[in-house]
């Protein structure tokens, strides 16, 4: 069942490629509790299991964020709410294929896993960079750091879209933004949504400088390459070309002369987009969480906070949710509303304004 539903997300969902890691993850949960309960088919599955499953996963440790190393923790509400999601949706595919037997319920549909709580967590407090904070922050921020961020805070980019944006995606005489998939760099945009941004006049002035002369390659290079210590391993005329020789390396045999198998072939990809300069997701977490920490901010730890802060400001002055929402990128407005976090600023500017009236 896991690997019908894994081929599923990854050939006919085409999901992104760390949607599709997340999901392996998170299955890979229920194949160890399984191989452990002794449970051996899918329709010995039921409630009881699913209990029996969130009772072992609270004491089972893990690294953040699934990384090989770092400090093991166990699982926040939140992680485990997100296995017991990909369980409940992989068990739904299941049944459409008949895997389960006639007329029984997905066990995991009938588990409340919306209502699982962490009664004992300390209140999380503020979710998103207060005006003061987000103001050091940014005066914290060197050179390189800056366009970086500047970037993200603007367009509530995720940080794999900006990674992977490329010289061709930013048309400054349209004054357009390109956000799309590249399946030749094994990248897809998260919802698989193709969307276009506008060059707005202070982000014109940061693309200009960060992209220069080249015609080819990564728009946010790695600050080794930005700094020059460290020179791309190839030059193109453009980036159809780029696009094309990672099309090669993805089809090129190996040792033996056979084709290289997919994992073979994304790895083989991902070397040379970070000998073009290409930045590592995980380097600019690394660059956010130092920043946050030196302007005393340690409870921000993850880049796409800036996401986050994008939504609550936008609406906060009375954008068109609509509006947040394609620019986020996001499938539903559900999916927006959770990424806004208003403030007691915002509450009290509305019931002032209500008070006027």
């Amino acid at each position: 069942m896991v690997e019908g539903f894994l081929d599923y997300v990854a050939g006919v969902q085409r999901l992104a490629w760390r949607t599709q890691d997340r999901y392996r993850a998170a299955l890979q949960r229920l194949l160890d509790f399984c191989a452990t309960a002794g449970i051996l088919a899918v329709d010995q599955s039921e409630e009881r299991t699913v209990e029996d499953f969130v009772l072992w996963l609270r004491g089972q440790s893990r690294t953040r964020n699934g990384a090989k190393n770092g400090k093991k923790d166990s699982y926040a509400v939140g992680g485990v709410k997100f296995i017991l999601s990909t369980c409940r949706t992989a068990f739904n595919w299941a049944a459409r294929r008949r895997m389960l037997p006639p007329f029984a319920e997905n066990p995991f549909t009938r588990f409340p896993i919306d209502q699982q709580r962490d009664t004992d967590a300390p209140d999380e407090g503020q979710k998103i960079l207060s005006p003061e904070q987000e103001a050091a922050f940014f005066k914290a921020c060197k050179d390189w750091q800056k366009g970086i961020f500047q970037t993200l805070t603007t367009y509530g980019l995720r940080v794999g879209e900006l990674t992977s944006l490329l010289i061709e995606d930013v048309d400054l005489s349209a004054g357009i933004i390109q956000i799309c998939s590249k399946p030749e760099m094994f990248w897809r945009v998260k919802t698989s949504r193709r969307r276009q941004l506008p060059v707005t006049s202070a982000m014109a002035d940061v693309f200009k400088r960060l992209i220069g002369k080249r015609k080819a390659g990564f728009v946010f290079l790695n600050k080794e390459f930005r700094s020059g210590t460290r020179t791309l391993c190839q030059t193109f005329a453009n980036d159809a070309e780029f696009r094309n020789h990672l099309v090669c390396l993805a089809a090129a045999t190996d040792s033996e002369g056979q084709p290289m198998a997919p994992k073979q072939q994304r790895k083989a990809v991902t070397e040379f987009c970070r000998k073009m300069g290409q930045t590592p997701v995980k380097r600019i977490q690394s660059e956010f969480c130092s920043l946050t920490e030196e302007i005393g901010c340690p409870q921000f730890t993850r880049t796409h906070d800036l996401r986050h802060l994008f939504s609550s400001r936008a609406q906060e002055k009375g954008t068109n949710p609509l509006l947040v929402q394609e620019i986020l990128g996001h499938a539903t407005l559900a999916m927006t509303k959770r990424y806004t976090h208003l403030g007691l600023d915002a509450k009290r500017k509305a019931l002032e304004g209500l008070m006027e009236k």
